[in-house]
């Protein structure tokens, strides 16, 4: 013990730290505690070197860029604008930019599972409920595109019903093919005229055209749109809808990286002011003794506070009292409240 010094716990906090940064922390306060133990009443040694290790401060958590309603209308006028401007060099484009960033839109599929999507093997249209399996990426690696045959990690394995829309998208995109057949080697949704699969730099390469003739920012990427799926589900049913929905292992992934943190908290007016009526005896309108089904003696008399239970109470037993609180708390929290 008397070999720990403050450099060796700094270098060891450091190293826990670049890890995983709550365990580093709830590690230094167990280490601190045990230093200050050898110091008194061991007396092992004479200081506690953890006491001069200073805390890592955590990170200032970074703003998720997920692009709302009017920056999503922004962005696709600006797509559309760009295919139609007739000054833009360069051949014609294919709607690859809309259709994938729709998709996304869509179904919340990273941009290499849009662009892996086979015809035989991950897309089904007929049926009650078209839908898509989600099982690869097409990925670039600083060589050719190629398809990897298992997503980023086992949740990421998931079937994804698709919107309407979806569907419109995937039908045109199929007819297009004019006949060309997953055995002709055409089995992409996304590929170029000679059959191989698009690649997601196909895509950003003509997003950053379209940022820069729009003037938008550097932070409309595809992966945004991906951040907006996941912030619309986490707000409308939970974080861990948004993480199986989006194929995480972890719904801490989806929460730190992916749903944007809404500063709106819940309306719980009406739950806070039942509660501070009941504390301080404020008036609960529009109740009626009837109502809590109350003992005959105070029938018809209306319920503008716990002080008016009492009071039509007078002289009865501190039971019954108790009885009436506890009907007039049933009343505003549930059956489950009482005193």
């Amino acid at each position: 013990m008397t070999e720990i010094t403050p450099r060796v716990i700094a270098d060891a906090y450091t190293g826990w730290a670049q890890q995983w940064a709550p365990q580093a922390r709830n590690a230094k306060v167990i280490l601190n505690s045990i230093m200050q133990y050898a110091v008194a009443p061991l007396g092992i040694i004479d200081k506690n070197p953890a006491r001069e290790v200073p805390v890592i401060r955590r990170k200032k958590r970074k703003e998720i860029f997920a692009p709302g309603i009017s920056e999503l209308i922004e962005l696709r006028a600006a797509v559309a604008a760009y295919m139609a401007d007739p000054d833009r060099p360069g051949p014609a484009l294919s709607p690859l930019l809309l259709d994938t960033t729709d998709l996304i839109l869509l179904t919340g599929l990273r941009i290499g599972e849009v662009l892996g999507l086979r015809w035989d093997h991950d897309i089904f249209l007929p049926g009650d409920m078209p839908h898509i399996v989600v099982n690869g990426a097409v990925k670039e690696k600083g060589g050719p595109k190629i398809f990897e045959a298992m997503p980023k990690s086992e949740s990421g394995l998931r079937v994804i019903a698709l919107p309407e829309v979806a569907v419109e998208i995937l039908r045109r995109r199929e007819s297009g093919r004019n006949g060309k057949t997953c055995e002709q080697g055409f089995e992409y949704a996304f590929s170029t005229r000679s059959g191989r699969p698009n690649g997601p730099q196909d895509v950003h390469r003509q997003l950053r055209n379209v940022r820069a003739a729009a003037g938008l920012p550097a932070n409309y990427v595809p992966h945004a749109l991906r951040r907006t799926v996941g912030t619309e589900i986490a707000d409308f049913y939970n974080l861990n809808a948004a993480a199986q929905f989006l194929g995480h292992a972890h719904a801490r992934v989806t929460e730190k990286h992916y749903a944007k943190r809404s500063h709106e908290t819940p309306d719980v007016r009406s739950l806070l002011t039942a509660t501070h009526d009941l504390v301080t005896g404020r008036g609960v309108t529009d109740m009626t003794v009837d109502a809590l089904d109350q003992p005959a003696a105070l029938d018809g008399i209306p319920v503008t506070s716990a002080d008016t239970v009492l009071a039509a109470l007078d002289g009865a037993s501190v039971e019954e009292k108790m009885a009436a609180i506890n009907a007039l708390m049933a009343s505003m929290f549930g059956q489950t409240a009482s005193l």
